[in-house]
């Protein structure tokens, strides 16, 4: 890979409010291009540097252990909640919408 195709590629990650141009490439790439909640595949289009701990709530907006590669979608929904607390909220939904029966057609038809 020449320093060109880099270069080119920081450039487009350049607008993400809580990590820097090099940091939200470093997020895109080591999270395999998947949201790290929801597991969507991430697009320069979707993709957000997110906070595990919300810096409204006096997490780190400096720490890099403290971001996390998300899709728009998710980010929007976690607002303040710390990681943990957002995959509770998403287990919970996803109890809801889906009945055991509509899970086992789910799993049945995955495999």
């Amino acid at each position: 890979m020449n320093n060109k195709y880099i270069s080119s590629n920081h450039d487009m990650f350049k607008n993400h409010i809580h990590a820097t141009t090099v940091e939200a490439y470093c997020l895109f790439i080591n999270a395999n291009r998947k949201c790290e909640y929801c597991f969507t595949e991430l697009t320069l289009d979707n993709f957000q540097a997110d906070l595990d701990i919300a810096e409204a709530v006096g997490g780190s907006t400096v720490d890099f252990d403290n971001k996390v590669a998300s899709c728009d979608t998710c980010n929007q929904r976690k607002g303040t909640k710390t990681r943990a607390e957002f995959f509770v909220k998403i287990q919970a939904d996803f109890r809801k919408n889906y009945s055991q029966k509509n899970l086992l057609n789910v799993i049945f038809v995955m495999h």
